[in-house]
């Protein structure tokens, strides 16, 4: 997830460092998307409030200073990397689950039940 997460900030950077030393771009326009994607650390926590908190304010910066167009990345981005953080939690918790129906003793007697009874409906 962290590599996802680093690989997809520094292509926005990456995609946004044109934007960033434009002169002829409004400064207050260009500090806001420094503010978000100026830095390697700057632009990572980004994607982490993207991916896990309050996506629309690092999206709508975008949209207002530099192109419309990152509305879609944006929401390609938390589609994709949301389903899979979403299986891998589905993952764990069907997996956690599953140990402890295992290890759950009633449940252990009751199918012991079940497999005499049946064996004696065969005898």
């Amino acid at each position: 997830l962290l590599i996802i997460q680093i690989s997809a900030g520094m292509t926005i950077s990456y995609m946004l460092s044109d934007y960033m030393v434009d002169d002829t771009a409004d400064p207050v326009a260009r500090f806001a998307v420094f503010r978000y994607y100026g830095t390697f650390t700057k632009t990572l926590l980004t994607m982490f409030e993207v991916l896990f908190a309050n996506w629309a304010p690092a999206c709508r910066v975008l949209i207002d200073n530099v192109s419309e167009w990152y509305s879609l990345v944006f929401i390609v981005y938390r589609c994709f990397v949301g389903f899979a953080v979403l299986n891998v939690v589905n993952a764990v918790f069907v997996q956690s689950t599953m140990k402890v129906a295992q290890a759950d003793e009633e449940v252990i007697a009751r199918e012991k039940r079940r497999t005499q009874e049946t064996y004696q409906k065969r005898v």
